[in-house]
């Protein structure tokens, strides 16, 4: 909250006092805009005729208010950014007094030509609204450079990789008028159409299990004209990041599309790796894989085509048409294995994964809006998985084949979703209902090496209710949803599982800047589809990965404490998080003595927790011109296995400098992976640096330059470690990206007028396979 707003409370605190000992009178109305809807967060203030102020309020989502006025004469001041402000005179009031409907009208027919001298912050129960200042519009060029000059508190953006994510441990859902998007749709929109961005640092239940928080960006919808943009980004090493996008508007319709792709070559990749096999009789084999240059190629394409249809507030109807296809033409790994205990022992090894995913989907969204405090929305969605994956493994010495493995799976998947959601707005409370019902069909098809089917038949109904209260200062949230699952595997596994999944936050503000937050929610957690499959593979010549159909549902609770400062120019905070998973689902390594090989499968192990504690900071210096971000913390992993027990710590840290002058924009970040562990096994990427400068030609049109690692200190890598005491074994994946360089052009052009639209609440997806692996 800035200075403005606090000192706005303070006076109106001290007119509502002064005005106590009078007698008052009730004064309502609604404001609306030309076209009669609604209008949220207007100023509505009360002044006497020498212009002290008596008291003031902010109109409520139904754009409705009510204050108390003392008898006699006086104005009333109605304001909201963008629009003209209305006086409205008083004269020889004696009683209640119902005004009606008040009209603002637009101060312009675009947003982009309103001028906004300091940001405007409400803060809401479960939400900050935000209004973008005139220089945050002028000098962004999409939606995610807007994001990053707002400065929204925990928020990271990275703008290289165009990326959104948030300090702790919890993800961030991107939300455009209330429909769920990519962080590409975000890069897409255009700042000047941003009228507002609500971000929900407490969102509810219904967002999702492990959601910390939710950006929603309100746009001014259009009734003519539209806009088309492109975003291209090309690097040195064949990398490529491509964007396209337009929307249409004609009255109360709009038509737009999104086209994103992502293409990877690299010519040197090559991969190192350590392995150590234990044998029941003591005896153990360790090898070295010392990798060979090879080739790696893939693109991802990424498309979507809305039609939607609105009625004022009231309505709304959304049709989206969504596809992804995801190609790996080559991903080959080769190298000489050397037998640590043998070095004449030599073997050449070959891998080969190529793959493709095809997933398109059409998502029909209805919103109703009941009455001025009720809504009512329901969602279908359709989709179909098919996954094509080949693995072709290979050991030979002296040209002769010692291991010969080939597997080719194919995987369709057909999936509907359908949900029913209700909500009911009580002045500062808010009663929110919902069902949500999931039913698929799996196939996958196993030929080569390992020859087998599954069909698997799977169902989900998902009831939640959720209260939120507000007592005094504390804002209190309880959610509580039952979910009944059922699996059905024609090959003989049936899983049935009634699971129940409370939560519980908790908001308490220490002061005007600083506030304290708790929260709590139990998850059933079920086994994946791949984790249940009853097939069996082979995948090098001393192991194989099954899956396990005799496994059951666990229990995973989280805790989190948050502390948040927020000042002028400066946002910090301390995130603490603790989970704990009883009896969840992890790797368990065996030796199959019959065949004389080591068996990966899966099982309910006695616990894992995790511990985290971090500190953000995001504050801007020299009138928002130099910007810095950082967000660093400590996590700790206990896994406690039925046979085994590891501890694992990970330091890491975000750090940007951005510094802009003029028409010139210079971006650095440092980064040191979050690394991930669960069971015995770790996943990371190394550390690295980014140095990007950008030079805004024309108002809608910029190019850049950009180097990763430049000084040529840290190698980009991905590792792979295992723990497991029978089979350790450790991956170093190398890639070409030290001293790699980058250019990127952004061009946006805008057309047509524009008008406010109602937003979407809910999104469903499924991206679910259910191949081992």
């Amino acid at each position: 909250m800035d200075m403005k707003h606090i000192l706005w409370m303070m006076l109106t605190g001290l007119c509502c006092l002064t005005a106590f000992a009078q007698k008052n009178y009730s004064l309502k109305g609604k404001v609306i805009d030309v076209e009669g809807r609604a209008i949220e967060f207007a100023n509505v203030a009360l002044f006497r005729t020498d212009s002290t102020m008596v008291s003031g309020v902010t109109t409520g989502g139904d754009g409705r208010f009510v204050l108390q006025a003392p008898a006699g004469d006086g104005y009333l001041r109605i304001s909201y950014v963008g629009y003209i402000e209305l006086f409205l005179p008083l004269k020889n009031l004696s009683n209640g007094l119902d005004l009606g409907n008040l009209t603002l009208t637009s101060e312009s027919i675009g947003l982009d030509e309103v001028t906004i001298e300091a940001a405007h912050v409400t803060r809401k129960i479960d939400r900050q609204i935000i209004f973008p200042t005139h220089e945050q519009l002028e000098k962004s060029l999409n939606g995610l450079e807007l994001t990053q000059r707002l400065g929204l508190p925990r928020i990271f953006v990275n703008s290289n990789n165009h990326s959104i994510s948030m300090a702790g441990n919890e993800s961030v859902q991107l939300r455009i008028n209330g429909v769920e998007a990519s962080s590409q749709e975000v890069l897409a929109l255009s700042p000047q159409d941003v009228q507002r961005v609500e971000y929900h640092d407490n969102p509810s239940v219904r967002y999702g299990d492990n959601v910390g928080a939710v950006i929603d960006y309100i746009m001014v919808h259009r009734t003519s004209g539209g806009s088309v943009g492109t975003d291209l980004q090309q690097q040195t090493n064949s990398i490529g990041l491509d964007e396209l996008y337009g929307d249409f508007h004609q009255g109360r319709s709009q038509m737009k599309y999104n086209y994103y792709t992502n293409f990877h070559s690299y010519n040197d990749r090559y991969v190192d790796k350590q392995e150590s096999f234990l044998f029941p009789d003591g005896r153990r084999l360790e090898r070295r894989v010392k990798g060979l240059p090879d080739k790696q190629s893939e693109i991802l394409h990424m498309g979507s085509l809305v039609y939607s249809y609105t009625e004022d507030d009231d309505f709304l109807f959304n049709a989206k048409f969504n596809i992804v296809k995801y190609n790996v033409y080559t991903a080959n790994s080769s190298g000489h294995v050397y037998d640590l205990d043998d070095s004449s022992y030599r073997i050449f090894r070959h891998q080969e994964t190529p793959s493709w995913l095809n997933s398109p989907s059409i998502d029909l969204y209805m919103y109703k809006k009941l009455d001025e405090n009720r809504s009512l929305i329901f969602d279908v969605v359709g989709t179909y998985n098919g996954n094509h994956q080949k693995n072709l493994y290979q050991d030979s010495k002296d040209g002769i084949f010692l291991t010969n493995l080939f597997t080719d799976v194919n995987s369709k998947r057909y999936s509907l979703i359908s949900e029913l959601s209700y909500e009911q707005r009580f002045k500062d409370n808010r009663l929110s209902l919902g069902i949500k019902h999931t039913m698929a069909k799996t196939d996958n098809n196993y030929t080569g090496s390992t020859d087998a089917d599954t069909h698997m038949h799977n169902s989900d109904l998902y009831t939640y209710v959720e209260l939120l209260l507000k007592c005094n200062k504390l804002t209190c949230t309880f959610g509580s949803g039952i979910a009944y699952t059922y699996i059905n595997q024609i090959e003989g596994t049936r899983l049935n599982r009634w699971n129940y999944r409370p939560t519980a936050k908790f908001l308490y503000p220490l002061s005007k800047v600083a506030s304290l937050r708790f929260s709590y929610k139990m998850r059933n957690m079920l086994p994946s589809l791949s984790e249940l499959s009853a097939v069996e593979q082979q995948i090098d010549s001393l192991r194989i990965l099954k899956g396990n159909p005799l496994l059951h549902t666990y229990l995973v609770h989280s805790f989190n404490l948050d502390y948040d400062l927020n000042i002028p120019n400066c946002d910090v905070g301390v995130s603490l998080l603790y989970e704990l998973r009883n009896h969840p689902v992890m790797e368990q390594t065996v030796f199959d003595s019959a065949k004389q090989l080591f068996v990966r499968s899966y099982d309910n192990q006695k616990r894992f927790e995790k511990m985290d504690a971090s500190l953000y900071a995001n504050i801007s210096f020299w009138k928002d011109h130099v910007n810095l971000y950082f967000n660093g913390g400590v996590t700790q992993y206990l896994s406690n296995g039925n046979d085994y027990f590891h501890r694992y710590t990970n330091l890491y840290y975000i750090s940007q400098l951005r510094g802009s002058i003029a028409k010139w924009t210079l971006t650095a970040t440092f980064i040191n992976q979050f690394n991930l562990f669960f069971g015995e096994t770790m996943n990371t990427l190394n550390k690295y640096n980014e140095w990007k400068i950008d030079y805004r030609l024309k108002k809608q049109m910029r190019i850049g330059l950009g180097i990763n690692n430049p000084f040529g200190e840290y190698a980009n890598s991905y590792c792979s470690e295992n723990y497991n005491s029978l089979t350790r074994s450790s991956s170093v994946s190398h890639y070409p990206l030290t001293r790699v360089v980058s250019l990127s052009f952004t061009w946006n052009f805008d057309f047509g007028k524009q008008y406010k639209s109602i937003t979407r609440k809910i999104n469903n997806s499924d991206s679910e396979n259910g191949i081992l692996k």
